[in-house]
């Protein structure tokens, strides 16, 4: 690994995410990972960054649902 793939990028909103996001396409498959606590939580994050990143109105309501979510980390 070189020094430029360490170097973390900014993402489309000027930030740097703390987890890339998933390469799937399928937002019901984001849901299930985001909502499900037996996931890691660096697999959670990715999906949070997948559907930032999709942008649709059904990735925010997905997005919302994690508010009833045991993890305060994730609510954050």
């Amino acid at each position: 690994m070189g020094l430029a793939d360490r170097i973390p990028e900014l993402s489309l909103y000027g930030s740097v995410d703390p987890a890339p996001p998933h390469l799937i396409g399928k937002l019901a498959k984001s849901r299930e990972i985001l909502l499900d606590d037996n996931f890691k939580m660096f697999e959670r994050m990715k999906a949070v960054f997948t559907l930032r990143n999709n942008r649709s109105p059904e990735a925010i309501v997905i997005l919302c649902e994690t508010f009833q979510s045991n993890s305060a980390f994730l609510k954050h």
